[in-house]
């Protein structure tokens, strides 16, 4: 798909967001969770699971049906898996048996995309200051992307 046809696929999306808030109808949430390895992101694939830092003192609270996106950092490329959360937070319980750390409260997810992308193909669609929308940093928190810019983000990865 070419930048003008996913700018026109861009402004639908935007318009029909917009006209779905009109409406009432309740726009989930996007969670930006970092990943510090490709293999833990394929693990996360592969096992319909995600999980948090032991460190962390606060569980995010994650719904079904929130989308997601897994972001991991290499050289310029990124791989990113999006998805759908399908469960809520399983507080207090510990994972050891899918990556090589423990890691705390599981969700379910729904893997839908995934591949590499580039810091070009963010800055096009979040513009300059990129990074400040994506939670690199671990911290688990709400993202800033919208629903429309999760779309993008698929569409690069088709």
């Amino acid at each position: 798909m070419s930048k003008e046809e996913r700018k026109i696929l861009r402004e639908k999306r935007k318009k029909f967001i917009e006209q779905a808030k009109d409406l009432g109808l309740s726009v989930n949430q996007v969670w930006c969770f970092g990943c510090n390895t490709y293999t833990n992101a394929y693990a996360a694939i592969g096992s319909k699971t995600w999980a948090f830092s032991l460190e962390n003192s606060v569980t995010p609270k994650v719904k079904y049906g929130d989308r997601f996106i897994i972001i991991t950092t290499k050289n310029e490329k990124y791989f990113v898996v999006t998805g759908l959360i399908c469960s809520e937070v399983k507080c207090g319980i510990e994972i050891n048996d899918i990556w090589p750390e423990t890691w705390k409260d599981p969700i379910e997810i729904l893997p839908l995309k995934n591949g590499f992308i580039t810091a070009d193909d963010l800055r096009e669609i979040f513009g300059k200051d990129w990074s400040s929308k994506l939670t690199l940093h671990w911290s688990h928190a709400p993202s800033k992307i919208s629903q429309e810019e999760i779309k993008d983000i698929e569409d690069l990865l088709q």
